[in-house]
């Protein structure tokens, strides 16, 4: 029988260390992905600024709206790192510079736990869970050097507090502060340790919690005396006391004056607000990490319970902190878990329970080491088609350069277009890094040195306030409109200027067009460069060239939709029905031909498109646009409503999707779901006018003049124009 033991001793032990590298192979596959943050390109450009000046910028150098404007550069060191792995090794290199850290962050983490070979399943199965709730924040950014030295940090408190290795401390934190901004939870997680060691120390904790873990003397000494030069490591950065103070003055205007950054970007939303499908990994851990310590109360390490909720009340505030939370439960999880007294009572457990808890082992480890190894294999052949290239490309290494406007950029450089430029948030470092210092951006990532005052004009742009178009134009010499983005997303935006008789279009690429001003200056780049959209002729699909070839027609689809936006039916279809030559169960193009034929009431041609739409792409949210457009078109208003519903409930923080509903909800009579709704499109996209004068109205319908006013003055608050009081 011990015979027996030992040998499902080993075959546990093998399932365990296969399972941990199919793990850490998922994690480099993940971090492998091909370059397409948009940040990224900022870090590199300063980097390169760094090196070329010898200096580190203190103010603002890259943009024509906040020039001279004080910058906390915070990323200077990791930004110089980047900039010489892809200028010297290029961008895989990046990539696997970026992907080292976060894998050894992961294993610093597991050995500050792992210490036995009966422990492997557990570790493995925590660890698993914490890499999927962590997955959301795999990405390429200096973010990733604040994870490792965090890792690192929680390593030398757990296997190294006794030691004189806890010395390296206050070195990690004078490298982490010229890293990244998040040098402050290193400063705080020791702080809780030696909290929680001086309350062990009065001897005054319930049940066993002052003799967990506790440090002898010389130990919490040399702790505290980690500490404190910690601290001071924190001042050795360019900026002084001001870099210091960097990470609280963020933290204090992320409940004050910069609140609106919180709403809006995505990676800054509270957690709860996220798609549970992204974060349900993240729920499981908190809700395991909180049970075992209900199990283990009795001995339970106070540090580590400290540490639990500060990090979990930090992620539960901003999405983005949800890794260091990982970590920590990961840490407290498997702590419980292997020490605990839950760990003991399996250990005692005899046959046949024995057989019952290794057949779980197995199973547990088994489904992990199929899962993730099926994920890897799915990111190994997951490619994309290039058109211009007749090729497939990888999903891993190298850039998207679908994700950026390179021609549209390389029109600009090539022809010198005078004047500032407007471009949109998320691709302001890209500008950044190819056209400085030939060219300034109008916004990039860096909220904090924007400010909030100035975001909210930015989106009062982007919602067509045009005082604010107007004004802000002026201020700034807006001589050319870059606008670039999936097209659903700048549609509208286009189609404003597309109409507007003061701008012109001089380059259009499907999701990237640039206007520029219809004025004297710009007369002979107009006559040079002005696109007629009306006598777009639509290039006819090679399908010899694409063959058996089973391609996305991106460039087609693109297309088809800013026609579509900018009123052009005709070409849209044309462009629709190239796709699908290439495609026939591309369902963004039978959603495009079905919506025109409901613009035209064509309503049984746009059924038989829609309807493919709907076979081919069921959840698709355009199909659910398509469907309570055609619905309400039809006058079947309980169908639309059920389709604007099924539209909220794929994407929740679709704005437009509860407006749409609201207005059906009042067709129906439904005065308090309109006004419900309405307030839920405003809640989530605050600057657009249009929602306040549709609540306006609903509630001026329903006999509620202090509402009304209320909205008014929320309104002129906001600074929005064309929202009356009547």
């Amino acid at each position: 029988m011990p015979d027996k033991s030992k040998m499902l001793d080993g075959i546990e032990y093998f399932l365990g260390l296969i399972a941990f590298v199919s793990l850490f192979i998922f994690i480099h596959l993940n971090m492998s992905i091909e370059l397409q943050d948009p940040d990224i390109w900022l870090h590199i450009k300063t980097g390169e600024y760094i090196v070329a000046h010898q200096t580190v910028p203190h103010t603002d150098i890259f943009s024509s709206t906040v020039h001279g404007k004080e910058w906390i550069d915070h990323s200077w060191l990791v930004q110089v790192i980047f900039y010489l792995a892809f200028h010297y090794a290029g961008p895989d290199n990046l990539i696997l510079l970026s992907s080292s850290a976060v894998l050894i962050a992961f294993l610093f983490l597991f050995f500050s736990i792992y210490k036995q070979r009966r422990n492997l399943t557990f570790a493995v199965v925590i660890l698993a869970i914490t890499i999927l709730a962590s997955r959301l924040r795999f990405n390429i950014r200096p973010e990733n050097f604040s994870i490792m030295f965090f890792s690192i940090f929680l390593f030398l408190l757990t296997r190294c507090a006794r030691t004189k290795w806890v010395f390296l401390l206050p070195v990690i934190q004078l490298l982490w502060v010229n890293c990244h901004g998040f040098f402050i939870v290193g400063i705080v997680l020791v702080g809780l340790f030696l909290i929680a060691e001086k309350l062990k120390r009065m001897d005054a904790l319930p049940w066993e919690w002052s003799k967990i873990d506790i440090l002898d003397n010389a130990s919490y000494k040399n702790l505290l005396l980690a500490f404190l030069l910690s601290c001071l490591a924190l001042f050795l950065n360019p900026y002084g006391y001001k870099g210091v103070i960097y990470p609280f003055s963020v933290t204090f205007n992320s409940i004050g004056k910069l609140s609106i950054f919180y709403k809006y970007i995505i990676e800054l939303l509270p957690t709860w607000q996220m798609d549970y499908k992204l974060i349900s990994s993240y729920y499981i851990l908190i809700a395991i990490s909180a049970s075992l310590f209900l199990l283990n109360f009795k001995k339970i390490n106070l540090a580590h319970l400290f540490a639990w909720l500060v990090f979990l009340g930090i992620s539960l505030r901003v999405n983005r902190n949800i890794i260091f939370f990982n970590f920590v439960a990961f840490l407290t999880t498997t702590n419980n878990l292997t020490q605990g007294s839950g760990f003991k009572k399996i250990g005692l457990i005899k046959k046949p329970l024995s057989k019952l808890i290794y057949f779980i082992k197995f199973a547990l480890l088994a489904i992990i080491i199929f899962w993730f190894s099926k994920s890897s294999n799915f990111l190994l052949n997951n490619k994309h088609y290039i058109f211009e290239q007749d090729r497939y490309k990888s999903g891993l290494f190298g850039i998207a350069a679908k994700e950026y406007p390179v021609n549209a950029v390389n029109f600009l450089l090539k022809n010198e277009l005078p004047g500032n430029i407007f471009n949109r948030f998320n691709y302001g470092s890209y500008l950044i890094n190819r056209m400085y210092p030939k060219k300034r951006v109008f916004i990039d990532g860096r909220t904090e040195l924007y400010g909030e005052e100035f975001f909210k004009d930015y989106q009062k742009i982007g919602n067509l306030d045009e005082d604010t178009i107007n004004n802000l134009f002026a201020k700034y010499d807006i001589n050319t409109v870059l606008i670039c983005g999936t097209v659903q997303d700048i549609g509208y935006f286009a189609a404003y200027f597309f109409n507007n008789p003061g701008w012109a279009l001089v380059y259009f690429e499907g999701e990237s067009l640039i206007f520029i001003r219809d004025i004297t200056r710009n007369k002979k780049l107009i006559e040079k460069f002005r696109i007629d959209l009306k006598k777009w002729q639509v290039l006819e699909a090679d399908i010899d060239k694409i063959g058996m070839k089973r391609v996305f027609p991106e460039l087609y689809i693109r297309r088809s939709w800013m026609f579509y936006f900018l009123g052009l039916d005709e070409q849209a279809i044309s462009e629709a029905s190239q796709a699908l030559r290439i495609l026939p169960s591309a369902s963004d193009a039978y959603n495009i031909i079905g919506r025109i034929y409901i613009k035209h009431k064509s309503y049984g041609k746009a059924f038989e498109a829609l309807r493919l739409a709907r076979i081919y792409d069921p959840g698709s949210q355009e199909t659910f646009i398509s469907l309570g457009d055609y619905y309400t078109g039809t006058g079947k208003i309980d169908l639309a409503i059920e389709s604007y519903k099924n539209l909220i409930s794929s994407n929740p923080r679709y704005a437009e999707g509860y407006y749409l509903l609201s207005q059906l909800y009042y067709r129906t009579g439904d005065m308090k779901s309109a006004i419900k709704l309405m307030r839920m499109a405003i809640k989530i996209t605050p600057f657009c006018a249009k929602y306040y004068r549709e609540l306006r109205d609903l509630l001026g319908k329903n006999n509620d003049p202090e509402g009304v006013m209320q909205v008014y003055q929320e309104a002129i608050s906001l600074g929005l124009s064309g929202v009356s009081a009547n």
